[in-house]
């Protein structure tokens, strides 16, 4: 069995707007999300809450540009907008010989 993941940056988004990440319909297992100022806190919580529930989060690693990571939010933007990203994580069987 091996564990798979992805990183996701799920864009900028009002915290009572944005709909959330799900695995229903997907070969994923489990997400988790997180928000932040910039993507990379975003990221950061995001595998923090995996962690939390058991996920060994040490091996993953996102692979974004490094101003995409640290680019601010809109200066426009209010107290309750948020960069969110999630933390994909599925499973793969091994096949039998």
């Amino acid at each position: 069995m091996k564990v798979t993941y992805e990183i996701t940056d799920e864009g900028v988004h009002a915290s009572q707007y944005w709909q959330g990440v799900g695995v229903a319909f997907t070969d994923w297992v489990e997400v988790y999300s997180g928000c932040g100022s910039t993507l990379d806190e975003a990221i950061d919580d995001a595998l923090e809450n995996a962690a939390q529930n058991g996920v060994d989060t040490s091996h993953m690693e996102a692979v974004f540009y490094d101003e995409d990571l640290k680019r601010p939010l809109p200066d426009d933007a209010h107290d309750e907008v948020h960069h969110y990203a999630a933390v994909w994580v599925g499973i793969e069987l091994e096949e039998e010989a």
